[in-house]
């Protein structure tokens, strides 16, 4: 018998985690794995970034880091890589102000839209061929997909801000490729719903209001 299709390596509709950003205040002290921070709500597989770094030397700025291990609800650990060992903090105490990125749901059925303005630099001398300038024009992501959500506080966020035309900062994650997509975007749409002795579900509409940036996890 063929076992050419015994492992499936497809991606499936519920690959893509959507999650949303939040700051919070954290300590970091001398030679420790642990992040200090009261009631941080994080759990194993969120993402963390850090803004300003002071004295911290451990970490790169604006590098998303994986939340590894949650020994308690003030504490967490986090690595470079999912799964990857905890981070080892360099002797001294620093207090931050970082950005964590936690989980609204998953997304079933998602788009992602990536899309370049063409700037036409076709003249006389052009030969009759239009010409496109290299390197330039505006670039957007626009992005929609439906879910189930499993933060009603973070589903509560983003509806507040889709009501107020506030800018909201997500990350997108692909759980089998590793990829992140990680940006401010404008909600131009959101809706929930839920059936009788259902799950409740979300829809959601964006489209990116400053730069995106690509992840790849290892």
């Amino acid at each position: 018998m063929s076992t050419c299709n015994t492992v499936r390596n497809e991606k499936g509709g519920k690959d893509l985690l959507l999650k949303v950003c939040k700051e919070i205040e954290v300590d970091i002290t001398a030679t420790e794995t642990n992040v200090q921070s009261t009631a941080h709500g994080l759990e194993v597989g969120d993402l963390v970034r850090f803004p300003t770094l002071d004295t911290l030397n451990d970490v790169t700025v604006m590098q998303l880091y994986f939340v590894v291990e949650v020994p308690d609800a003030d504490q967490f650990r986090i690595s470079a890589t999912p799964g990857g060992t905890p981070i080892a903090f360099d002797p001294g105490v620093t207090a931050l102000t970082i950005e964590v990125f936690t989980t609204l749901g998953g997304l079933r059925s998602s788009s992602f839209s990536f899309s370049a303005e063409a700037i036409d630099v076709t003249n006389h001398g052009s030969n009759q061929w239009t010409q496109i300038l290299d390197g330039a024009g505006l670039k957007s992501v626009e992005v929609s997909g439906e879910g189930v959500y499993t933060s009603a506080a973070n589903y509560r966020l983003m509806e507040s801000n889709a009501i107020a035309q506030l800018l909201t900062c997500m990350a997108f994650l692909d759980t089998v490729s590793g990829r992140i997509y990680a940006g401010c975007f404008k909600i131009t749409g959101i809706e929930a719903s839920a059936e009788y002795d259902g799950e409740a579900s979300y829809s959601l509409s964006a489209s990116s209001a400053d730069e995106i940036t690509i992840y790849q996890a290892a």
